[in-house]
């Protein structure tokens, strides 16, 4: 999203444009998405909700979300009509109405067909190995990505390059640096090429680091012990009701605040911390029927209900029930989770009168005993679809040094300009076109040949 809007904006403001795409396709995680784009309704919600996020990076994407919406539809691009999204209707959505949910292939390639129209050159299975100051720019060289067969060499100068390469989910080593030392059990729900190469190739440059270096954003997901849920599925299991339930850890012990977040991604991370980044998802038959299954995800649905518990189950998930909590507690004690430990943690959790005063971590928000038999717990895994830190940038996108200035001719959009979420997010698609757009536009009329 972020790659293909900043060349559209680019080319649209008179530079001449090269994409470069390693993958053999373009879309990147844009294409397994939902396709909602959405942000928060206005800049006092997104400071309530994600408040450890860059202020002004948020006023950039909530006053930039209705023109990056209108300015999609101009390039004839479809959306569905706008509707309130998310957890007490904090957000303001529409959704790509080209493809379907999981697979907005189709809107991608809608967009890649606009910018080669306009005049952009797409390089496709390229990846990009060095960046080293030109004359008045930059130049880049690399190589196919694809079959060594038909490889070949790349070497490209322009006078602005836009970093747009969906960040550092791939990068285990990072990740295990920056967020979890779980990384390599973390399931990728998203592309499989986006490694941090915006920042391997800037870092060297002087390009600061933002924060939220230690936060992603996914879902919890069901564990298989094989690991494979297929790019189509990603979607139907992703556990997005956690933020109702109890999330308890190897030890049966609960280890964070599961209200925290917009849908789950909060809990995601917290989970992925855990010991061996695995935790157990606990709930009753009511939460079940009102919080499990829905019409879809907080406003983003294709239509007909969804039910990610019983689709957990059918790929092999672990999961138990019982009618009792001392049964359910036995069960687990049977998967090498105490069951004195879990019953201690219900217990508490569900005789809290305070719930913030009570127990630890304390409950905010939805506090809801356990009390409807049947009772399930869902052994789970952390699912990452992009990294929330990144280059640091300033308001117009521009990749700042680590004294807080521009550095000349480079740019970066998407997850690759990090910073304005943090623990929590508030749209990544959203965020993505805005940056985009923002980044694409500005290079262009600094430069005039933004690659």
């Amino acid at each position: 999203m972020a790659g293909l809007t900043a060349a559209l904006a680019a080319a649209e403001a008179g530079g001449r444009v090269t994409l470069v795409e390693r993958a053999p396709g373009v879309g990147g995680s844009m294409a397994l998405s939902a396709g909602g784009i959405w942000a928060p309704k206005d800049l006092a919600t997104a400071r309530t909700y994600v408040p450890k996020g860059d202020p002004e990076l948020q006023r950039v994407l909530v006053e930039g979300l209705r023109p990056l919406w209108a300015w999609l539809e101009g390039c004839g691009l479809p959306l569905t009509e706008e509707q309130a999204c998310m957890k007490d209707d904090l957000g303001r959505l529409r959704i790509m109405a080209l493809g379907s949910l999981g697979d907005r292939r189709a809107f991608a390639d809608a967009m890649a067909a606009l910018a080669e129209s306009a005049g952009v050159r797409i390089m496709l299975s390229t990846s990009l190995e060095s960046l080293t100051r030109a004359p008045g720019g930059w130049s880049l060289r690399g190589g196919w990505a694809g079959d060594a067969a038909e490889g070949h060499e790349v070497e490209l100068s322009a006078d602005a390059v836009v970093f747009a390469t969906g960040g550092f989910h791939n990068d285990t080593e990072r990740l295990k640096r920056y967020s979890t030392q779980n990384a390599d059990q973390l399931l990728i729900r998203a592309n499989r090429v986006s490694d941090g190469v915006a920042l391997r190739l800037a870092l060297p440059h002087g390009a600061r680091l933002s924060r939220s270096m230690s936060s992603f954003y996914g879902h919890t997901m069901p564990y298989l012990p094989d690991g494979r849920i297929e790019p189509g599925q990603f979607l139907a299991a992703s556990q997005y009701y956690t933020d109702y339930s109890v999330l308890l850890n190897a030890h049966g012990v609960r280890f964070t605040d599961e209200s925290v977040g917009v849908v789950d991604e909060f809990n995601a991370q917290q989970g992925s911390r855990q010991p061996a980044g695995r935790y157990w998802l606990v709930f009753d038959e009511q939460i079940r029927a009102e919080r499990v299954v829905t019409a879809g995800l907080a406003g983003i649905t294709d239509g007909g209900p969804k039910d990610p518990l019983e689709f957990a189950e059918s790929l092999g998930a672990n999961l138990v029930r019982s009618d009792t909590l001392a049964g359910l507690a036995a069960q687990l004690d049977e998967r090498g989770v105490p069951a004195e430990n879990v019953i201690d943690s219900l217990q508490a959790y569900n005789e809290a009168a305070d719930p913030v005063r009570d127990i630890f971590p304390p409950r905010l928000r939805a506090h809801q005993p356990l009390r409807a038999a049947p009772f399930y717990a869902l052994e789970c895994v952390a699912g990452i679809t992009y990294t929330m830190g990144g280059l640091g940038i300033d308001t117009r996108c521009r990749v700042e040094d680590r004294g807080g200035d521009p550095i000349p001719g480079l740019y970066a959009a998407g997850a690759d300009a990090g910073g304005v979420f943090h623990d929590v997010y508030g749209g990544g698609l959203a965020w993505a076109g805005v940056s985009g757009r923002t980044a694409g536009t500005a290079a262009a009329g600094a430069h005039g040949q933004p690659s």
